[in-house]
């Protein structure tokens, strides 16, 4: 679990870095997320709090979760 974990996290996370999901744009649901990459909906849930916590993506009760300004991120080893 932990393995796929970090996996989805690096895989969105790329998704995001490349446009795929630009910045400003509202995210797939959970459900679709979990669809799109073969995960479980709790999975996609943790993967999305640590991109979260890098600064990629806000996740906000009812306007759902939006891609950040790239000069939001956190690079590696910042705080």
């Amino acid at each position: 679990l932990r393995n796929f974990h970090h996996q989805l996290v690096d895989a969105v996370g790329r998704d995001i870095a490349t446009g795929t999901y630009p910045e400003g744009e509202q995210m797939p649901t959970e459900p679709q997320l979990a669809e799109a990459y073969g995960a479980s909906r709790m999975v996609v849930r943790e993967a999305m709090k640590s991109l979260a916590a890098k600064g990629m993506v806000s996740i906000r009760p009812r306007t759902g979760t939006h891609v950040l300004p790239r000069a939001q991120w956190k690079r590696r080893g910042q705080r």
